[in-house]
C-alpha cells in the first residue's frame, strides 16, 4: 500500500470515529429531551432500527436521484449542447463552486425529504407503529407526528432554497 493510500485510509477511519464524538459535544445533543429521544431509539428492537435505516437510505437515494434527474433534464432543455458539469476536474474556480452545488443540493434535499418519506413508510407498518408508540409514551418529541412535523418545518425552508439554488446553478452553466 502506498503512503498516500495509507494516509487516506487513516483519515477515513479517524473521520468515521471522530464525527460522532464531535457531534455529541454540540450542546443541542446534550439537552434532556434529545437524550431522552436517543434512549427511546436505543430501546427499539434491532429489526425496527434496520428496517427504518433501510427505508430512510432508500427514500433519500430515490428522492435525491429524482431531484438530480429533474435538474439534468432542465439543464438539457436550457443548454442542450453543454455538459451538466463544467469539467471532469474539480478546481478552485467559480464554475467548480456551481458544480459542487449541483452535486450536494440533491443530497440535502434527498436526506430531508427521504427522512419524511421514511417516517411515513415506517409509520404505515402496524407492528412498528405500535412498538414505537408503546416505547415513546411520555417522551417529548419522540412521537411520529412530532418528529415528522419538525422535519416538515425544516424542509419548508431548506427545500425551496435548494430548488432556487439549483435553478440558479442550471441557468448559470
Amino acid at each position: 500500500m502506498s503512503d498516500n493510500n495509507f494516509i487516506s485510509l487513516v483519515a477515513i477511519v479517524l473521520s468515521v470515529w471522530l464525527i460522532p464524538v464531535i457531534i455529541r459535544q454540540i450542546p443541542y445533543f446534550k439537552k434532556k429531551d434529545v437524550v431522552a429521544r436517543r434512549l427511546v431509539r436505543a430501546k427499539l428492537p434491532p429489526w425496527i432500527l434496520l428496517f427504518e435505516l433501510f427505508v430512510f437510505l432508500l427514500s433519500a437515494f430515490l428522492v435525491g436521484f429524482l431531484f438530480s434527474k429533474v435538474s439534468i433534464w432542465l439543464h438539457t432543455i436550457i443548454h442542450p449542447n453543454l455538459p451538466f458539469f463544467s469539467s471532469g476536474v474539480i478546481s478552485v474556480s467559480f464554475n467548480s463552486l456551481f458544480d459542487l452545488m449541483k452535486m450536494f443540493i440533491p443530497l440535502i434535499v434527498g436526506v430531508l425529504l427521504g427522512a419524511i418519506l421514511g417516517n411515513f413508510i415506517s409509520w404505515s407498518v402496524p407492528a412498528i407503529r405500535e412498538t414505537e408508540y408503546k416505547i415513546s409514551q411520555g417522551v417529548v418529541g419522540a412521537s411520529f407526528w412530532e418528529a415528522t412535523s419538525k422535519l416538515v418545518r425544516i424542509s419548508a425552508i431548506v427545500v425551496p432554497v435548494a430548488v432556487i439554488l439549483m435553478i440558479i446553478c442550471v441557468l448559470r452553466s
